[in-house]
């Protein structure tokens, strides 16, 4: 029997295996950022996609590179799974702070109204336009998100909600909604 961790992160691992051939490398990767790039078009943000890619290729390169235990440079569902719990329990300081980093430049691309929050819109448009993820899913997991009613998530309720994600077996925690319900 899978623990709410796994549950998660093997989703995870579905969500960022674009072409569904049961591994993950690095273009998986960059392909978020391609994606979100054809999203919101030749904007004045473009720099800031481009930062988004260098971000989650450097995870590639911190992270996932190590857990490709097979040497094959490709990441399975079984290597993934053991790996984002090895690094979250070997360097949970380290762990935290690179996934803060990628929650900052997600922030920078998806604020599209530069308020330095995410309201549902802009919430539901990132991860249904990356992710394919259902709208009205994501306007439920958005609203679970939300702990205080503010109808927006701030960039300290992103990172706790990613951590929680990536973290946590706790199956009320707000975070395991993150892409959705949980």
């Amino acid at each position: 029997m899978s623990s709410v961790l796994d549950t998660k992160l093997f989703r995870l691992f579905d969500i960022l295996d674009a072409d569904g051939d049961g591994r993950i490398v690095p273009v998986d990767l960059s392909g978020v950022a391609a994606r979100l790039a054809r999203v919101y078009g030749d904007f004045a943000g473009a720099p800031k996609v481009d930062e988004l890619e260098r971000v989650l290729l450097g995870l590639w390169d911190t992270d996932l590179a190590r857990m490709d235990a097979d040497g094959d440079g490709r990441i399975d569902r079984d290597e993934f799974v053991a790996g984002v719990r090895e690094a979250a329990a070997a360097d949970p300081a380290g762990f935290a702070d690179r996934f803060t980093a990628l929650v900052d430049a997600w922030m920078d691309v998806c604020d599209t109204n530069g308020d330095g929050v995410i309201e549902k819109d802009e919430y539901v448009r990132m991860y249904h336009a990356t992710y394919g993820i259902g709208e009205a899913e994501l306007a439920e997991a958005f609203d679970r998100l939300d702990r205080h009613g503010r109808g927006a998530l701030t960039v300290d309720d992103v990172r706790r909600a990613t951590l929680e994600y990536y973290t946590s077996n706790d199956p009320d925690a707000p975070g395991n909604a993150l892409f959705g319900p949980f």
